[in-house]
């Protein structure tokens, strides 16, 4: 794909997303890698000298002990987890077994304690707009994107039209043809018009020029792409297009759905006497 359709695919693309209104939704956060863990050992006698070989990692040093072959973590004696009352609450009192007569204290414990507890709320559902669901478009709205999108495409393609290029090597029979009336045609002109200062100064040399015409034969455009190193010559050459405009039309197998076609050749001149096309 050349620059001038990416340009073309890329300027639609762009177009189209505007007009459309398409909806993204956010992506999902991606979900966390946990932090590496360091497992770090609690010294029950710590020491001030540091051990040389250590097996664990701790906050002191401490020579290990015991009759295990294996470095183990040393156990650490644990105690029991005793829930404090917090202050100025009362604490609760085991429910009374089934059948047994309930005292007024009770009933107040009790109740209090489901008053405590928090009621949970209910889920609510999403909205679908939170999502980014992008609304249907109507059928009037995909007519007017549709036509806005080809008067933007036919702006581009003004702007920049597609080529066809043919030239010396060219072989297609359509081209060849095309192009051999059309040497033909330019070759007459130039000799029949040819410089005079060319002839009175004697100048040889070759320029290559590239001719751009449009489907009906009027010169688009014409440039010099090799200089012959002599502007006298550069400017016979541009010239000589110029008295020989317009060409014949340009068939449309030859075009093969171009909007301009660019034909390259040489233009030689010798001994200020004769001008041909190579």
């Amino acid at each position: 794909m050349d620059r001038v359709s990416l340009a073309l695919f890329l300027s639609l693309a762009a177009h189209a997303l505007v007009i459309l209104g398409v909806g993204f939704t956010g992506l999902a956060e991606a979900p966390q890698r946990p932090a590496p863990m360091i497992e770090v050992t609690l010294a029950d006698r710590p020491q001030e000298e540091t051990p040389e070989d250590y097996d664990f990692l701790a906050e002191a040093n401490q020579d290990g002990g015991g009759e295990s072959e294996t470095a183990e973590i040393p156990e650490r004696p644990t105690e029991a987890f005793m829930p404090g009352v917090p202050e100025g609450a009362s604490p609760l009192q085991a429910a009374p077994p089934p059948g047994a007569e309930v005292t007024p204290d009770q009933r107040e414990a009790i109740a209090g304690a489901d008053e405590a507890v928090p009621a949970q709320p209910e889920p609510q559902p999403r909205n679908p707009e939170e999502h980014g669901t992008p609304e249907p478009v109507s059928a009037d709205r995909q007519v007017a994107a549709a036509a806005e999108l080809a008067a933007v495409a036919e702006r581009i393609s003004a702007r920049y039209p597609s080529k066809r290029r043919i030239n010396a090597r060219t072989r297609a029979h359509e081209a060849a043809e095309y192009m051999r009336q059309w040497v033909n045609h330019v070759e007459r002109i130039g000799n029949l018009n040819y410089p005079r200062e060319l002839r009175a100064r004697g100048l040889s040399g070759r320029v290559i020029l590239e001719v751009t015409l449009r489907p009906d034969g009027v010169v688009h455009a014409a440039r010099v792409l090799r200089s012959s190193g002599e502007p006298a010559l550069d400017q016979a050459a541009q010239r000589i297009v110029d008295l020989a405009a317009p060409f014949q039309r340009v068939p449309e197998a030859v075009l093969q759905d171009n909007d301009l076609l660019v034909i390259t050749r040489t233009w030689a001149f010798e001994n200020g006497q004769r001008f041909t096309s190579r």
